[in-house]
């Protein structure tokens, strides 16, 4: 209720009260509408970016949801170490050296055999890698058996029913290593340098050859053969003779991982090789987490086919 002096000698309170509620009302749409304003030109914004180069932005956006999700779930720091002393480390070691043993052995009997060592010679070198891919897949099979009979701990044994998760960690991880990539590219290009978009010579041969069917011999190798031979030697041998070594999981993996990227060394430029190391150190923190050797054997696969798929597809 407004008392007659109010209304006599002075300004109505009540007016007065409805006037500052409408301005601050007012006040507070416009700073709404503003801001919806704004967003939306933030928003058409960040479409038009996204939509000038969207397999760059895609990536990034992609490589930064999964970075944000496994901090979230604090699964980059220290994982649980695997118990890997039912062998002393130089049997960790021996078994990896025998498979790639193997392999080399293998190679070099078939180049005896006549099998010409030519790189334009694609039959040739379709089965110089069946011969290679193969024997190291009995051997990284045999072995692997045997380490996860004696070592159940270890983490060595293939589970199928990891390979679901091992697809979704296989996509999850590839935008990160290309961004790792566009990176090391962009160093590259500001050093002067041409770049290729085909970092791998086996890649190239496949993109070469694409009608003939010598080139299916090849991608078979490189997608499904290859990575359980390398996972078995590197994550499965490597890197548990590292752990044993060293103690330390992250060592390790960190260890291994430039192991890996140093035997990819000469298959391509200096900067592919940056992403075949976030891939690694992938690998061995997936494997370190799961104890499961399906689990970096399906994620080397999933990029390895869509490194082959997206080249065919000319992305």
């Amino acid at each position: 209720m407004c008392s007659i002096g109010a209304i006599v000698g002075f300004a109505h309170p009540c007016r007065a009260q409805g006037s500052t509620t409408d301005r601050a009302s007012q006040a507070a749409s416009s700073a709404i509408d503003s801001a919806q304003a704004a967003g939306a030109d933030a928003l058409q914004q960040a479409q038009h970016t996204v939509a000038s180069d969207p397999w760059f932005w895609g990536n990034v956006i992609g490589a930064g949801l999964v970075l944000l999700v496994l901090m979230g779930k604090r699964l980059l720091g220290p994982p649980p170490a695997r118990r890997v002393s039912d062998h002393p480390v130089f049997i960790w070691f021996a078994c990896a050296g025998l498979i790639f043993l193997v392999q080399q052995v293998s190679i070099a009997m078939t180049i005896a055999a006549g099998v010409s060592t030519s790189p334009d010679d694609l039959r040739s070198m379709a089965i110089l890698g069946a011969a290679g891919g193969l024997s190291g897949l009995a051997a990284a099979f045999v072995l692997g058996r045997l380490l996860a009979a004696s070592a159940p701990a270890a983490g060595v044994a293939f589970k199928p029913r990891d390979l679901p998760l091992a697809m979704i960690l296989g996509l999850c991880v590839f935008p990160v290593t290309q961004c790792a990539s566009f990176a090391a590219v962009a160093l590259h290009r500001l050093a002067g340098g041409t770049y290729n978009p085909i970092a791998h010579e086996s890649l190239q041969t496949i993109l070469d050859h694409r009608t003939d069917p010598w080139t299916w011999v090849l991608g078979l190798v490189a997608v499904v053969i290859s990575p359980v031979v390398e996972e078995t030697l590197y994550r499965g041998c490597l890197q548990s003779a590292f752990l044993r070594l060293m103690g330390r999981p992250r060592a390790s993996i960190v260890f291994t991982s430039a192991v890996f990227t140093l035997a990819h060394v000469g298959v391509g430029p200096w900067y592919g090789l940056v992403p075949i190391f976030v891939l690694s150190l992938a690998l061995g923190l997936a494997f370190e987490r799961t104890r499961s050797l399906a689990v970096p054997i399906g994620m080397h696969v999933v990029f390895n086919a869509a490194n082959v798929v997206l080249a065919l597809l000319g992305a």
